[in-house]
């Protein structure tokens, strides 16, 4: 079960690692992240990076389709063919794909995915001097989401089968 520790240390995770937050937060019906209604904890987090939390409708494919484009894209060019030693393999495999896929022109995005989060950094605020308060912000986080992130063109959580249970890696364009 992902709860709302797990889904905002990996968040938090994410941010810091760009150094910056986007204006608005955009994430599916999230149960650790609320459903109609932000949780106690999504809710303070958005607070204290100065930020909204939006969350997208149940049953919403046009909020959904570039999430799934994605999704299915990763399952097409990266997961085909490849078999994992341990999840470090799956890291190490990943990060030497993420450079190529995120070096070619996508149509619907209008650009390099890798030249397009570099534009979407510079429209984003810094992050505030103190960082949110969750006790799994330190910790390795391990999630079964698809997507979170402040724009089509950043920040993914995505799901990898591993062992009988979903494991997700955090990446985005570099």
């Amino acid at each position: 079960m992902r709860t709302s520790f797990d889904l905002l240390g990996g968040m938090w995770l994410l941010l810091r690692e760009a150094g910056a937050v986007h204006r608005q937060l955009v994430w599916d019906n999230e149960s650790g992240i609320g459903q109609g209604r932000l949780t106690e904890p999504a809710a303070a987090f958005a607070g204290v990076l100065g930020c909204e939390i939006r969350q997208l409708l149940p049953r919403d494919p046009e909020s959904k389709g570039m999430v799934e484009r994605m999704n299915r894209y990763f399952r097409q060019g990266f997961m085909p063919g490849r078999t994992f030693a341990s999840p470090l393999d799956f890291n190490d495999q990943l990060a030497d794909w993420l450079p190529r896929a995120n070096g070619r022109y996508s149509r619907t995005r209008h650009g390099r995915p890798a030249e397009l989060f570099v534009r979407d950094r510079e429209a984003m605020r810094p992050l505030t001097p103190v960082a949110p308060s969750s006790p799994s912000v330190a910790a390795s986080v391990c999630l079964g989401t698809t997507m979170c992130g402040s724009s089509p063109t950043t920040i993914r959580w995505i799901r990898v089968q591993w062992g009988g249970s979903w494991t997700s890696k955090r990446t985005w364009k570099k």
